[in-house]
């Protein structure tokens, strides 16, 4: 799971331009909100996860928080226990580019919630078993090491701590359609971007060989696993020794 590091600079700049697009649409940033609050509701819905935040004072990571700045780290992550922090290999678009003055006014506020760094996650340097919580939510198709990103979030973080993982899913079938027309058209700006993919079992098999034990999942259901539209899985992870 790895492309040249000449295409993932390609992904990247396509993913620029897209945020660019994005932070100047209002619908388009709502709509960021909204898979942030999806995550949030798969978190509220992990019983062992919830025991973390009541431990007190966490440490919590959130992996390609995006140049919008928001994330699950900046939506959610703003409890006074929560010392946060944030990366992307991209930087932080400026809030000026929000139309709506009160949503700008917003994001600027929400950004507080954390410190960001500018990084790679295959590059960035923590100290090991500093983090309680990763979260990691629709990076690892667009990233240029998904699996070298799962091995750094095990080594950041603490023994029994947790990372939450959204990753984009296709079936069986959408997987060959997907393949194909990507030899097809290889310069096509969706296939660009998302230089992986996987079904719901791949990126599951991921985490395990990075070391995870996965406590909670939600995917597809069976038949659409093998012929369905692609759609959003969640993981759960807990890193034991």
């Amino acid at each position: 799971m790895e492309i040249p590091f000449q295409a993932w600079q390609a992904a990247q700049q396509e993913e620029l331009a897209n945020w660019q697009h994005t932070i100047g649409t209002t619908r388009d940033i709502l709509a960021e909100m909204a898979d942030s609050a999806a995550l949030d509701g798969f978190m509220a819905s992990v019983s062992e996860l919830r025991k973390v935040f009541e431990q007190g004072s966490i440490e919590a990571l959130e992996v390609g928080v995006g140049p919008l700045g928001l994330g699950w780290v900046g939506l959610f992550g703003n409890a006074a226990s929560v010392r946060a922090w944030a990366i992307d290999p991209l930087p932080l678009l400026p809030v000026e580019l929000v139309p709506d003055k009160d949503l700008a006014s917003f994001i600027s506020q929400k950004r507080r919630n954390y410190r960001f760094f500018q990084a790679a996650a295959e590059e960035a340097q923590f100290p090991p078993e500093r983090m309680q919580l990763i979260v990691c939510d629709n990076v690892l198709d667009h990233a240029q090491k998904p699996l070298v990103i799962l091995k750094n979030c095990w080594r950041w973080l603490s023994v029994h701590g947790f990372l939450v993982v959204g990753v984009n899913t296709l079936s069986l079938a959408g997987l060959i359609k997907w393949r194909l027309l990507q030899r097809v058209r290889p310069t096509n700006r969706n296939f660009v971007m998302h230089p992986h993919c996987g079904t719901h079992r791949a990126w599951r098999s991921a985490l395990v060989r990075a070391g995870f034990c996965i406590t909670r999942e939600q995917g597809p259901a069976i038949v659409r696993r093998i012929l369905g539209h692609a759609m959003r899985s969640y993981f759960a992870c807990q890193k034991k020794l």
